[in-house]
């Protein structure tokens, strides 16, 4: 298992989020960088992923998630929700994890069409 880093950054490039997590591949890290990411496009505008110095590039589009990857996505998008991040006041990400009266359900990462389109960063400088 890798350690990745995730952040959520507003238009300004304020960091709105970390969230530290393993995975086993990158493949992994991106589907749940992707799905938090989505989840929270009311606050977040752009999304960083780190394992270590390098940056793992984030594709824009999403492919079918594995079930495991949905629920290792859940349990971030939770845990951000309880924290003392910025992030955590986002209502998208709280109706999407099921905290806002909706369940949460997702077969696809592009499941639902958000509206506007988060940024994901593909490189760069932290």
């Amino acid at each position: 298992m890798l350690a990745r880093r995730m952040y959520a950054r507003s238009r300004w490039g304020v960091v709105l989020a970390r969230e530290d997590f393993d995975t086993a591949d990158d493949a992994a890290a991106q589907e749940i960088a992707q799905l938090v990411g989505n989840a929270s496009l009311d606050r977040c505008d752009s999304c960083e992923l780190w394992q270590g110095d390098r940056c793992v590039p984030i594709p824009p589009g999403a492919a079918t998630v594995r079930a495991a990857t949905q629920q290792r996505a859940l349990e971030r998008e939770e845990r951000l929700l309880t924290s003392r991040w910025a992030i955590a006041k986002s209502q998208r990400l709280r109706e999407l994890t099921g905290r806002g009266g909706r369940r949460y359900h997702r077969v696809r990462a592009s499941a639902s069409i958000p509206r506007r389109r988060l940024l994901f960063v593909a490189g760069g400088a932290r």
